[in-house]
């Protein structure tokens, strides 16, 4: 059975944002929001892509 996580991401930085999903080991980010915009500066871009998959892929993270 696969487990599913919801998370907000306000008052916090994408960062600890992807440390959090990570540290709980979440391995993929679905953005399922039907209007998927951010205001938070630098979330929108990093919300674009599936940054937990690609810090993964990265050996730097």
């Amino acid at each position: 059975m696969t487990t599913v996580y919801t998370i907000g991401y306000e008052g916090t930085d994408i960062d600890r944002f992807v440390a959090t999903l990570k540290a709980v080991g979440v391995e993929v980010l679905v953005d399922v929001r039907a209007l998927p915009l951010s205001r938070k500066k630098g979330c929108q871009s990093a919300l674009d892509r599936d940054p937990v998959s690609a810090s993964k892929r990265d050996p730097s993270g």
